[in-house]
């Protein structure tokens, strides 16, 4: 675990990424592995660390773009934590299908 954290926190700083807005996607991410079907080390792995860093990117943006209050700091946190629930299960296949879709309609025309 402390490893984790060392890793998100050096990450996150390295990239220029609000470390909190990270922990708290990481926790929407093992939040959903609790109902996914058990799976490889680094496959939750990835999971986790995609959730963290769609949260981390996605929270400041949607609270720009729907005008949310920006205080106090720890609004953020339950956004973040539900970007990173959310990430795998809906997000990803949700562009995915997105993509899919533009594809199939490019190689039509």
């Amino acid at each position: 675990m402390e490893k984790w954290i060392e890793m998100l926190s050096t990450f996150g700083l390295a990239l220029g990424l609000y470390p909190e807005l990270l922990f708290a996607g990481a926790a929407g991410g093992w939040l959903a592995l609790t109902y996914q079907e058990p799976t490889a080390f680094l496959v939750r792995s990835r999971r986790v660390v995609l959730s963290a860093l769609a949260a981390t990117w996605c929270t400041p943006l949607t609270i720009h773009l729907l005008e949310l209050p920006v205080e106090p700091p720890i609004a953020k946190f339950p956004l973040a934590l539900a970007f990173g629930l959310l990430t795998m299960d809906v997000l990803g296949k949700g562009v995915i299908s997105l993509a899919r879709k533009w594809f199939k309609e490019k190689s039509n025309d």
